[in-house]
């Protein structure tokens, strides 16, 4: 609960207090109590001073002008915070904007131009049939190669384990 005189919220909603009385207030940002006659609350337990509110990774200032975001305790500008925090694309492993059209395959977003089938480089769309695996994003095609490819290697192994055991079992009689 703010104890104060009066307050305001702007749209951030950034809490404004004037005439107040906040001695017992701890300011997040350098500990000290807060007994300024504004100060910032992001969060309802999270208050500063308005000169001590800052990103938490780039260090700029934030004010009532500024959107941000608390994530664990610490506040950062909206810039880092979808950068540290967005989602980010399964294959390059960059953000996303607000225009960007996106595929998803299971729980992975694509940007466009990175729905890619790994082996061939082919764009995949909607209505291609696809692999997602462990080792990447494979168009129909290629996912069936390597699969084939894939059981033949373990055939062989198994072949050659069969043929070792029984020359065990010939060497033993």
């Amino acid at each position: 609960m703010l104890v104060c005189g009066s307050a305001s919220s702007d749209k951030h909603g950034v809490t404004h207090c004037r005439g107040s009385s906040l001695s017992r207030r701890v300011c997040v940002g350098c500990g000290a109590p807060i007994r300024d006659q504004y100060i910032l609350r992001v969060a309802p337990d999270l208050e500063w001073h308005a000169a001590c509110l800052k990103c938490a990774d780039c260090q700029q200032f934030l004010d009532e002008t500024c959107t941000c975001f608390v994530r664990d305790g610490k506040t950062y500008c909206k810039r880092d915070y979808v950068r540290l925090f967005g989602a980010k694309c399964s294959k390059c492993q960059q953000g996303f904007s607000r225009t960007d059209f996106v595929m998803r395959a299971r729980q992975h977003i694509y940007h466009l131009d990175c729905f890619r089938c790994q082996a061939c480089a082919r764009q995949l769309i909607p209505g291609d049939e696809f692999a997602l695996r462990d080792d990447g994003l494979f168009c129909r095609a290629d996912h069936d190669v390597l699969d084939k490819t894939r059981m033949e290697e373990e055939e062989g192994e198994e072949d050659a384990a069969a043929r070792w055991r029984s020359l065990q079992l010939i060497a033993e009689e």
